[in-house]
């Protein structure tokens, strides 16, 4: 992908290099608003052809009111991982060439989503027809990064706008869009695709080489047989040889990482001295049970030997939660497992009564396999995952979950270091398992 991004950056500066001395504002080239292309006005009738003109430019675009992003149901069986359709704001450079009534825009374009808190470098790709302040047009949307986690779906898009008015420096457009997209694009395993119509309303002054706007766009989107709206307004910057928006489509979002059920995390707590003790769990998706009963958090007393009373001597919840799987951990076989999970958990730095209840439950709760790809996910991997807040705060934790997908033969992985755990003073420790049943 960076070769691709290269590539596409070096074309667009040999093509700003060589391209004809036509100044983008002379009145036979001049150029209207329209919702999402460049319009062209009706060349004069006694010029038979125009020379091409192109008109290199720089767009901004920021979102400042919406009604949040779109929401389908959890149950969607679309497919299980995270579809992000969040309101945007985008930063383009590109290229705009017309010769008459046709016109092909080419933009480098980098979506900025508030939720990750990063750019999606894109390329995006369009062309039409312009006549008497009508356009038509159509375009490609294709990814360029390579990040799992935060991937855009490619998609293609077409519409139509018209101008209502180019009577002195204001521009005022309507349009209409229709684009569609399936995450399968980009290597995601599904045969559905999201669909969606816009209409956009935009009034432009054009001041000269920078064109400041305004729009407000209202959006329905359809996603396996469910619907849901969104509504922006913002204000954008053209900066360049242009005075209209370019075309752009509303990229989506592919989050990489995935929902999944944790199964019994066993919470045990061994301050220095009998305590009242409050524990707080925080998942990124939700509790599904707790003994005892969470509600608004676990309020016990402690001993130093670990037992809390009315519990089986730890705290235990089950959760639906949004993860990422890791790189490293290890292959094992099934006559293995048990060897394997008494060595991990004791090099981790849990106590022999957490080690044997770990191996009670997960060695007949796995599926029936050959061989187990295990991945840990430790301290830090939880805290973005189920934050976990303990009053008093312990002296040292020990958090650890480990992610199981069932094999049928051996899987080449490169394992990861384990770190060593100071058991001493006020000491909070955790284990759970998740399935990947993927």
């Amino acid at each position: 992908m960076k070769t691709i991004l290269s590539f596409a950056l070096s074309c667009l500066c040999i093509m700003l290099l060589v391209s004809p001395s036509v100044h983008p504002f002379d009145s036979k080239d001049n150029v209207v608003a329209t919702e999402s292309v460049i319009v062209d006005t009706e060349p004069d009738e006694s010029v038979a052809s125009s020379p091409v003109a192109f008109s290199p430019y720089i767009s901004i675009e920021k979102n400042l009111l919406s009604n949040g992003d779109l929401n389908f149901p959890t149950d969607n069986p679309f497919i299980p991982d995270l579809i992000d359709f969040e309101a945007v704001d985008m930063i383009s450079v590109g290229l705009h060439v017309r010769k008459n009534q046709l016109f092909v825009n080419c933009a480098l374009a980098a979506p900025w989503y508030n939720n990750s808190g990063r750019f999606n470098p894109c390329l995006d790709i369009s062309t039409g027809i312009n006549t008497g302040g009508t356009s038509v047009f159509g375009g490609l949307l294709v990814e360029l990064s390579d990040d799992c986690e935060t991937q855009i779906s490619n998609l293609i898009y077409g519409g139509v706008s018209y101008s209502v008015s180019t009577a002195g420096p204001i521009s005022t457009d309507i349009g209409m869009m229709i684009q569609t997209g399936s995450p399968e694009s980009i290597g995601l395993s599904t045969d559905k695709w999201y669909h969606s119509v816009s209409l956009t309303a935009r009034a432009g002054y054009n001041s000269g080489p920078v064109n400041p706007y305004v729009f407000a766009t209202a959006e329905r989107w359809y996603f396996n047989g469910d619907a849901s709206n969104i509504v922006r307004f913002g204000i954008g910057l053209l900066i360049g040889g242009i005075t209209t928006h370019p075309a752009s489509a509303m990229p989506v979002r592919v989050d990489g990482r995935r929902e999944m059920l944790v199964k019994k995390p066993n919470i045990y707590l061994y301050p220095s001295q009998a305590s009242k003790v409050d524990v707080y769990i925080a998942p990124n998706g939700k509790i599904l049970t707790s003994i005892p009963d969470y509600n608004t958090g676990w309020h016990v007393i402690a001993q130093p030997d670990g037992s809390i009373p009315n519990t089986d001597g730890f705290l235990f919840y089950e959760a639906d939660v949004i993860i990422e799987i890791p790189e490293q951990g290890w292959s094992v076989s099934r006559s293995d497992l048990r060897s394997f999970f008494e060595d991990k958990l004791q090099a981790y730095g849990f106590n022999d009564k957490e080690i044997r209840e770990f191996v009670e439950y997960w060695t007949v709760k796995l599926p029936s396999s050959q061989y187990y790809t295990i991945y840990p996910l430790l301290n830090d991997d939880l805290g973005a995952i189920c934050p976990l807040t303990v009053v008093p705060e312990p002296d040292n934790v020990l958090r650890l979950w480990f992610v199981f997908e069932a094999t049928s033969n051996h899987v080449v992985i490169e394992p990861p270091i384990v770190p060593e755990f100071d058991r001493s003073g006020f000491v909070v420790t955790e284990w759970g398992g998740i399935i990947n049943e993927e």
